[in-house]
């Protein structure tokens, strides 16, 4: 369902989904609410399965090392979906908003490493060991 909601329900929905205790915000969740700011319309529902699906893709679990999990979640995002930084337009509003990222597989830091660890909860939801602690592979240097 859409969530078509003005600012103040908007605010409100947010607030609801992060004064959870920590382990049950889902964090893609509300990065959506916010992104519904920006588009209207947004239906969270299909881009929530996309991590989910990414989620189910990833060969990892609880006998794997947890270098091994991490391994298999660079492969799937950065090998095999190919998402990556977007080095060109690294101003573009669309970096910040989640389902644009999932969509293009394209993002700045923070919402790549969104993308990782919300990929990460659901397979760990799904029997990975643990949280991986690391994101994205080196990718060159950093920017300033």
């Amino acid at each position: 369902m859409a969530i078509l909601m003005n600012q103040a329900d908007l605010i409100r929905r947010f607030r609801g989904l992060t004064e959870r205790e920590d382990e049950k915000i889902d964090l893609a969740e509300a990065a959506l609410v916010i992104a519904a700011s920006e588009y209207p319309e947004l239906t969270p529902e299909p881009w929530l399965a996309i991590l989910d699906r990414l989620a189910e893709q990833v060969r990892a679990g609880p006998a794997s090392s947890p270098l091994a999990n991490i391994e298999a979640l660079n492969q799937i995002l950065f090998e095999q979906e190919n998402f990556t930084g977007n080095d060109e337009e690294y101003d573009d509003p669309r970096n910040s908003f989640l389902n644009d990222v999932l969509e293009r597989k394209k993002g700045i830091p923070i919402t790549l490493s969104l993308v990782y660890t919300e990929v990460a909860r659901r397979r760990r939801q799904a029997g990975l060991r643990r949280q991986p602690r690391a994101c994205a592979p080196d990718r060159g240097p950093a920017r300033e």
